[in-house]
């Protein structure tokens, strides 16, 4: 199933082989693990908010999004992504499956999504890197799925990739991460790797440290276009400014319905959140997203929507924020920082719409919570 999690388009077609075999799969895995288990299926507190989410706040959000004059298709693409939050119910079945397995099984979707780019696109590829082409993203849209952030992170943190295969996949991601021309993925990555060698007195993780700074200043020397082009995102990109407008929209549609929100698909005038060259580029008046979760959230299921959201990711964050930084449980630091990376990626982008990222994010919260219990499990022991 993760083979095809990395194969899956950025917006997954019902009418695409890939597309019909993931689904299938996935229905087929779904209901495997939850019949072998029952009448005992486990339930916890996340499974049953996630189960909330999507048979009772759902349906909800449809009576509201009819009231909202949100169309049918809108409705429907933005609540697809949201049902697999029900990945979490189906992972906690799976008991024998240990936090290392979670890691290898993502890692898995992030290296079948690399191949699938460098087949796909190896010219623009190679185009993106020495600054002949801005993005990759402008000519490949899976792009967009952040596989190459949380690859370098599973990898950088995994404890089983050693040597050349480190180095190979570390070299992989990075590489990608720069073609993307995300700055975000970029400081997140640089993050990874300070957290993860912050012990600055080992001679291996100086050494490391060491390797990255030479590594990625080569890069740069050898490529200045690529300084150029960062330069000028820095200094003119129009994409703040449209994520500011798209929050003060968001903040403005929320006020008017605080409650129940505007119904999932909301759209927004491009023409109040776009402007100049980028407005150009738009073929219709409005889009049915924001590049910000929170606002999408609030602006489109409401306080209930949010309290229910908070009620699901806060505790886990919080728990293992504390496992990782006052306890010291090592075992989840890599899926620990791979989920608190995603939900920061959610702050600048619309990678919240994605079907691939509930599901990543559901498997990441089902190994915080194996490694928090192995590890007590442990001082029991």
């Amino acid at each position: 199933m993760f083979v095809l999690i990395g194969l899956l388009p950025f917006v997954p077609s019902p009418g695409s082989l890939v597309s019909i075999i993931f689904i299938t799969s996935y229905i087929a895995s779904a209901a495997m693990s939850l019949l072998t288990h029952f009448p005992r299926a486990v339930m916890d507190k996340t499974a049953i908010l996630a189960i909330i989410i999507v048979f009772i706040l759902m349906p909800l959000n449809f009576l509201v999004s009819n009231t909202a004059e949100v169309s049918l298709s809108s409705f429907g693409r933005a609540i697809v992504p949201f049902l697999f939050l029900l990945s979490y119910t189906f992972a906690i079945q799976l008991r024998s499956i240990s936090v290392k397995h979670v890691e290898n099984l993502l890692l898995i979707a992030s290296v079948v999504w690399a191949i699938k780019i460098l087949v796909v696109f190896p010219q623009d590829f190679v185009d993106s890197l020495i600054g002949q082409l801005a993005r990759l993203t402008y000519v490949a849209s899976d792009m967009l799925v952040p596989f190459g952030m949380i690859g370098f992170i599973l990898t950088i943190f995994s404890e089983s990739i050693r040597g050349a295969k480190r180095f190979s996949l570390l070299l992989l991601f990075f590489l990608l991460i720069v073609a993307s021309g995300y700055r975000s993925h970029i400081l997140i990555i640089a993050a990874a790797a300070i957290f993860k060698y912050r012990r600055i007195y080992s001679a291996k993780n100086f050494f490391m440290l060491s390797a990255f700074l030479v590594l990625g200043s080569a890069y740069l020397i050898i490529n200045p276009e690529y300084v150029d082009m960062m330069k000028d995102r820095i200094h003119s990109s129009a994409g703040d400014n449209v994520r500011e407008a798209e929050m003060d929209y968001a903040f403005e549609r929320f006020s008017d319905r605080p409650i129940f929100g505007n119904g999932l698909g909301h759209p927004i005038p491009v023409s109040l959140t776009r402007t100049g060259s980028t407005l150009d580029k738009f073929e219709t008046d409005s889009v049915p997203y924001i590049h910000n979760f929170l606002g999408y959230v609030l602006m489109d299921l409401g306080i209930i929507g949010f309290v229910l959201f908070c009620a699901l990711l806060v505790p886990i964050v919080v728990t293992s924020t504390n496992q990782v930084i006052f306890q010291r449980n090592r075992s989840i630091e890599g899926v620990w920082f791979c989920l608190i990376s995603i939900l920061l990626n959610f702050l600048v982008s619309a990678s919240f719409r994605q079907i691939q990222m509930w599901v990543v994010i559901s498997f990441l919260m089902y190994a915080l919570k194996k490694g928090k219990h192995d590890k007590v499990a442990q001082y029991e022991a």
